[in-house]
């Protein structure tokens, strides 16, 4: 069975190796953009104890395995503030969600996506944005399939590369 928690200090290595393989799993897209420093982990251990746990606006939930009691995905979030000239100054932005390779196609990532949706209805938030990598269909599809919508495109110049 599975349990949807507000992340606490317990949870945080297991969140570290999450997010290591979150980002590892995403060099196939663009491994220059996505590789990680050798203390990764401890500069992500370090700014979610700083910034993301105890804080109004910041979120990070985990699925729990409550027959192992290991952590087996996550999701993180929070509430963004628009430039002080638009009439809509907040919006929620979906960060990061991840399910363990040995636990998908069980409906993880639906119950964290629910959870943090949840969340930020609680904080009257309007609208959620998030970012996706655009060789990366099935996050696409499954964020599509809970009715994101694509309305912007980030664009990116590598300065490395003009002539």
């Amino acid at each position: 069975m599975i349990e949807i928690k507000e992340i606490n200090h317990e949870h945080l290595s297991n969140l570290a190796r999450l997010q290591k393989a979150f980002i590892e799993e995403h060099y196939i897209y663009n491994e220059e953009y996505y590789k990680l420093s050798p203390d990764a982990s401890e500069i992500f251990v370090d700014y979610v104890k700083k910034n993301m746990i105890n804080n109004k606006d910041k979120i990070v939930f985990v699925a729990e395995d409550t027959q192992t009691k290991t952590i087996v995905g996550y999701i993180s979030g929070w509430v963004e503030q628009k430039s002080p000239f638009y009439l809509n100054k907040e919006y929620g932005y979906l960060s990061n969600i991840y399910v363990n390779s040995t636990h998908r196609g069980q409906g993880i990532s639906k119950m964290l996506i629910n959870r943090l949706l949840d969340w930020f209805k609680q904080r009257n938030t309007k609208h959620i944005e998030l970012s996706v990598d655009t060789k990366n269909p099935t996050a696409i599809n499954a964020f599509e399939k809970h009715g994101f919508k694509e309305f912007l495109k980030r664009m990116r110049l590598s300065l490395d590369s003009q002539q």
